[in-house]
């Protein structure tokens, strides 16, 4: 088996967090400083909304040790970091694969699964669901997979299912004037609040 170390880039409106939650995604700089530019815009419609909370805006790098029995590469983006969207995408892969047996384990899982309209935060509850049970029956740590969202389209980012693979190397304050800069374009597509 051999090890793989690559340096990934996680951004956040939370703060300069060193300890990340399994399903948590990485990808280049240019990707995470998109996601976290989605997140601001989002922010800046829920403050026109009234709603506020303390906002810090953090790219973390780390460096993801693991080794490739327990990374697996899909060709798709899933499109939703939350569990739905990883299990269809697992599911997809699998059945494209040929993986018949697994295709069948995860339309069970995805046919527990509660409706949409539960609470929100069923669809991140990662620890304890037969998709975590499925992934370390698998041995997966790591998943790799083109985005097709954020950066570069195709470029690879990852979810990382279990956070012990992550090293913290460091991070730095992204500034809100740099948040604003890169958003002013997108008003003409996707129009939010008066800052």
């Amino acid at each position: 088996m051999t090890n793989t170390e690559k340096e990934y880039f996680h951004a956040t409106l939370s703060g300069c967090i060193q300890e990340f939650r399994p399903l948590s995604h990485f990808g280049t700089q240019e990707a995470a400083f998109e996601t976290c530019l989605r997140k601001w815009i989002n922010y800046r419609r829920q403050c026109h909304a009234g709603i506020h909370s303390v906002v810090a805006p953090y790219e973390v790098k780390v460096k993801i040790n693991v080794n490739s029995q327990a990374l697996l590469r899909v060709d798709m983006d899933w499109g939703s970091p939350n569990i739905l969207g990883i299990v269809r995408g697992l599911r997809e892969h699998y059945r494209v694969s040929g993986r018949t047996d697994l295709f069948d384990q995860l339309s069970k899982i995805l046919r527990s699964n509660p409706p949409r309209s539960i609470v929100r935060d069923a669809l991140w509850r990662f620890t304890g669901t037969p998709l975590e049970a499925f992934l370390n029956e698998q041995g997966i740590k790591v998943i790799s997979y083109p985005n097709s969202i954020e950066g570069k389209r195709g470029e690879e980012s990852i979810c990382v299912i279990d956070p012990g693979v992550i090293q913290y190397s460091s991070a730095k304050q992204i500034h809100l004037e740099d948040l604003n800069a890169a958003a002013e374009p997108l008003r003409r597509y996707e129009p939010f609040a008066e800052w």
